[in-house]
């Protein structure tokens, strides 16, 4: 329900888990509701009146989700790396973009367990440590087409892919162009 309620959904109740909503109408209706629940014999005008506190109450949730969202950004803020760890571990995978590091390595460079590491990776950068490898390694291709006049096949290898092929499928999917069009087209 209550993710019909919010444009977060059901992660709104998750934002709430320990956040007091302090509001006199919500108190009345969960403490009637209590009282409800827990008196022998409901019968159908009590549960009717139980939908409705309950409705009332996750309509109160929703709102208070929508109008805090500091609780999430501080539970976001906690599953960052900080900027030193960051800035280390984006050290650590451009050093070795050539030996194509593992998740085990890297997370290993931060200090971190690996699915502790992937989830903070990828909330410190909105993607995961692979999709940040390939965009550099494409970025670092492109600086290499545009400056040098090496084999594509060595600069495959030299950027961290294990064959020329790979590198120019990976290269058409992130550029829209290959290797060869693309350093023609940048020397042009």
């Amino acid at each position: 329900m209550l993710g019909e309620l919010t444009s977060t959904g059901a992660a709104s109740l998750d934002r709430l888990t320990g956040h007091v909503v302090q509001d006199p109408i919500f108190a009345a209706v969960s403490t009637a509701l209590w009282k409800e629940g827990t008196s022998a014999g409901a019968d159908a005008i009590a549960r009717a009146y139980g939908d409705h506190g309950v409705a009332l109450i996750l309509a109160k949730l929703a709102q208070e989700a929508e109008r805090n969202p500091s609780v999430e950004g501080a539970r976001q803020a906690k599953e960052r790396l900080s900027p030193a760890s960051l800035r280390r571990t984006i050290d650590y995978m451009r050093a070795r973009v050539a030996d194509d590091p593992s998740l085990e390595e890297i997370a290993a460079a931060a200090g971190l367990s690996q699915f502790h590491f992937l989830r903070a990776f990828k909330a410190s950068t909105g993607r995961t440590p692979f999709q940040w490898l390939q965009d550099f390694r494409i970025e670092l291709a492109c600086g290499l087409l545009a400056a040098t006049d090496m084999p594509l096949a060595q600069l495959a290898l030299d950027v961290g892919f294990k064959n020329q092929s790979h590198f120019t499928n990976v290269f058409r999917r992130s550029t829209g162009t290959t290797p060869a069009q693309w350093r023609a087209q940048a020397r042009a």
